[in-house]
């Protein structure tokens, strides 16, 4: 078995990453949309896991956290 390889890191795209799973950049914002996330920057981390699907955990806004 494999492991998860990091496609984005804190809103950047590894590139090196990429070209290991044979996405290209047009691949993985298909693959992003499908997550309704819509820009990379939107995107702490995405894994692209062993079953080929993408596991996205999105950047925390810190607007929404204050209290008012």
């Amino acid at each position: 078995m494999g492991q998860p390889i990091i496609l984005i890191r804190k809103g950047k795209i590894m590139e090196d990453a990429l070209r290991k799973t044979r996405l290209d950049i047009d691949s993985l914002n298909s693959l992003l949309r499908k997550k309704n996330v819509f820009a990379v920057s939107e995107v702490e981390y995405a894994f692209f896991e062993i079953d080929g699907t993408l596991s996205v955990m999105r950047k925390i806004n810190k607007l929404s956290l204050r209290t008012i």
